[in-house]
């Protein structure tokens, strides 16, 4: 394994082409911690073919 794969799989773990999803909620509170606002999202991590950019992404449902 060369370094830039080593430093990748460090970096990264398992983010391949296929994408790797969280799926979770969000809550936004105010500044006296009271709940504004929850919602569902799903965040995906992509790669590029070569392993060298990460697109992020978010739907909010």
């Amino acid at each position: 394994m060369n370094l830039q794969e080593q430093n990748w799989i460090n970096l990264f773990g398992d983010i391949s082409p296929e994408g790797t999803a969280w799926y979770g909620i969000w809550t936004r509170y105010s500044p006296e911690l009271e709940v504004i606002k929850s919602f569902q999202g799903i965040r995906k991590f992509s790669a590029n073919q070569d392993k060298t950019v990460i697109t992020h992404r978010n739907n909010y449902t």
